[in-house]
């Protein structure tokens, strides 16, 4: 697509509260990793510092650090953003510990600032409406903090439930002042919308994952191609890989629940960063990657590597990679694991010279 220069500028000097559904105006013109990168935390700064003006403190509810590598990801990148904010974080809730206990915690650490001082910061993720503990974390959060400003951060909306609970989910989320939710994709974007209306504010804003910023490897890769296969309710769900010709190594798992498990911090957040790194590490074992994880598409872009992005049927990823990455150069959207496995063919010969070398002794068989 050819560069404006002039609506280029125009855009680069906007506030971008005015234009809440439209903060992607660059996207088709960011060709490498390090371009979405740069983007991804113009727009974070833009928003927030725009939504919450003089505010200096920030309460995280719903930290995570469990082995889904990609929500301790959002974790970190949301604690790298608060900093470039000159936000403090003065109490976080664990998402798997969303109790009582902690949440009066978190209101006697609130009472000690003014509503002038301080904002509810909310975990970003894929799961607003379709998973119930995390959104009944939230739902505590309105009850104990229900005049303070809160922002959730960048969401994927996953319609999953039965229909009474998505429309209580349509009732908790909508109608809110003081409320403003990040969308991360424009399918997200379109049902948030729909569903959410009188009040609630919306914005269109990357995964907070991109806060971490650019990554460098430091790994060699052990296989051609290391296929990311998730079996969950999220999985694509398309049956046998397809063949790979001789002399191409291909190894296929998933980052979480397949013994890939990472060391335990002292808590929640250096659990989470421990998280993060093994997520890194994982990616780096292909020197091409397929990946059925959103996050397995940012950390491979966070870290340059050359991938392949298989969509599922929710189309979550197509939609976030033609939201934001579309235009980058070593990215690919696949529609099926054929085509999957034939575009990932593709971009080892494209970038056999620039990326590095199988591990040596990698075609050795243990016997």
């Amino acid at each position: 697509m050819a560069r404006d220069p002039r609506k280029i500028d125009s855009f680069l000097q906007q506030n971008l509260l005015h234009v809440p559904n439209n903060t992607d105006q660059l996207s088709p013109y960011l060709t490498t990793s390090k371009e979405v990168i740069d983007e991804a935390a113009r727009v974070h700064v833009n928003l927030l510092s725009s939504l919450i003006g003089q505010k200096k403190y920030v309460i995280l509810i719903g930290a995570a650090s469990f082995e889904n590598k990609g929500d301790p990801a959002i974790t970190i990148g949301e604690l790298k953003v608060f900093k470039r904010l000159n936000l403090k974080l003065v109490y976080y809730v664990n998402e798997e510990n969303c109790t009582d206990h902690f949440f009066r915690n978190a209101v006697d650490v609130a009472s000690r600032f003014s509503r002038d001082e301080l904002v509810i910061m909310m975990q970003g993720g894929g799961n607003i409406i379709g998973y119930e503990g995390v959104n009944h974390c939230r739902m505590k959060a309105f009850q104990e903090f229900p005049t303070h400003q809160t922002i959730l951060l960048s969401q994927s909306v996953y319609m999953r439930g039965s229909r009474s609970w998505v429309e209580k989910m349509v009732e908790v989320y909508c109608c809110r002042p003081q409320l403003s939710i990040f969308l991360r994709d424009r399918l997200s974007l379109s049902i948030a919308s729909r569903l959410f209306t009188n009040g609630t504010r919306l914005f269109l804003a990357p995964d907070m994952a991109f806060g971490v910023g650019a990554v460098a490897r430091f790994s060699p890769p052990f296989h051609d191609l290391l296929w990311l296969r998730r079996a969950d309710d999220e999985s694509p769900r398309y049956g046998d890989l397809p063949d790979f010709p001789p002399g191409v190594s291909v190894h296929v798992a998933d980052w979480w629940r397949a013994g890939w498990d990472t060391p335990r911090g002292t808590g929640t957040l250096e659990t989470a960063h421990n998280v993060l790194q093994n997520g890194f590490l994982f990616l780096q074992r292909g020197r091409v990657v397929v990946t059925e994880r959103l996050h397995g598409h940012i950390l491979c872009t966070l870290l340059d590597v050359p991938h392949v992005i298989l969509d599922n049927a929710d189309r979550k990823l197509s939609s976030y990679h033609l939201t934001w990455t579309r235009g980058v150069r070593n990215v690919r959207l696949a529609r099926s694991a054929s085509e999957a496995g034939r575009l990932a063919l593709q971009l080892l010969a494209d970038y056999e010279s620039l990326v590095p070398s199988v591990f040596p002794g990698m075609d050795i068989r243990e016997y």
